[in-house]
């Protein structure tokens, strides 16, 4: 196609090859993992996978152990009280989410 001509240039294809396009060659045992071993590949990378409830818990903990420390990190808490904040706003969008029946 002449780019100078004026036509479409979205006409654009590529061939891919059938195999591609079949899913039936992937094996998930291949290709995923459990959630259980990234569990095991985490922890043995001395990290913890953490529910949004249990971060959440463990923010709030860490904002009370700031504010009532005789160290108070304005800075710190920011960082904490917006970290919560952007969960918190997970969770209502998620339940919003559920109201419209999705």
């Amino acid at each position: 196609m002449d780019p100078t001509s004026g036509e479409d240039q979205n006409t654009n294809m590529v061939v891919v090859p059938q195999e591609d396009l079949d899913h039936n060659h992937v094996k998930p045992k291949e290709t995923f993992r459990n959630y259980q071993e990234i569990k095991e590949t985490l922890k043995e990378l001395n990290l913890e996978a953490k529910s949004e409830l249990a971060l959440m818990i463990e923010l709030v903990g860490k904002a009370k152990k700031i504010i009532n420390s005789q160290d108070y990190s304005e800075t710190e808490l920011l960082d904490i009280l917006t970290d919560l904040n952007d969960r918190v706003e997970q969770i209502d969008v998620g339940r919003e989410f559920a109201k419209i029946g999705a």
